[in-house]
Order: structure tokens, then C-alpha cells, then sequence
């Protein structure tokens, strides 16, 4: 399933939400955050004191963002402000507890336990 919401400024975020799991990870929900290299960089030198160089061998080093999206159930694009990411997050938690329930129904357990609170979302 495809989410496209509008934020202000006519910007639109898009992501995707898989509520199969992973095949190959141990994990029942994957959620990624992706961002452009730019901003990354631009963060990575702001927030820990990084040179770009460095800032950039760091990106290198980690797993491509396209793969890292194929594996995901759930994907954020971190490049807006934290408060925009922090809705999403909000709405991507609420679809999962949704989908569990539903998923627990038709189970038919009688099991009754309440949904943590959402993640907070880091930027």
C-alpha cells in the first residue's frame, strides 16, 4: 500500500506501508527513514561535529537507501521538519496496531493487552 500525504507548501510524502513480514529478517516490521544525501550530510556535519568527507564515507558505508526500502514494511522521508515526521510516525503506529488487532481477532485470542505508546521520531 502507497500513503501519499500533502504537507504544507505543496510538498507531498510518500511512503509505503507492507504489513507482511520480512522474509529475510527476524523482525515482524522493518520501518527505514530515508533522507536525500545532501541533508544527510548537512546533519551528520551539524550534529556531530563530522567534516563532509567524513560525513559522506559514513553514507557510503551503510546499506544503499533503495535497498534498505525494499526490505522495509514501513518507510518516512525524514527531510521535512521533526514535528511533520512525528505525525507520520503517529499514523504509521496507528495503522500497525490496527492491523495487529485485526490480525488478533481473527485469531480469536483472549488475550488482552493495550498498545504502547508510538515511537518518537528522530530527525
Amino acid at each position: 500500500m502507497i500513503a501519499i500525504t500533502k504537507l504544507p507548501n505543496n510538498h507531498h510524502y510518500y511512503h509505503h506501508i507492507n504489513t507482511t513480514p520480512n522474509d529475510d529478517c527476524c523482525c515482524p516490521q522493518v520501518w527505514v527513514c530515508v533522507l536525500q544525501r545532501e541533508e544527510a550530510v548537512r546533519r551528520i556535519t551539524e550534529r556531530d561535529g563530522k567534516t563532509p568527507e567524513e560525513a559522506e564515507r559514513r553514507l557510503d558505508s551503510q546499506m544503499a537507501q533503495r535497498q534498505m526500502v525494499g526490505r522495509a514494511n514501513v518507510v518516512f522521508c525524514t527531510q521535512w521538519a521533526g514535528e511533520y515526521t512525528q505525525k507520520q510516525v503517529e499514523r504509521a503506529w496507528a495503522a500497525l496496531t490496527a492491523h495487529l488487532a485485526q490480525s488478533k481477532a481473527a485469531a480469536t485470542t483472549t488475550t488482552n493487552q493495550t498498545a504502547a505508546a508510538p515511537p518518537k521520531a528522530r530527525v
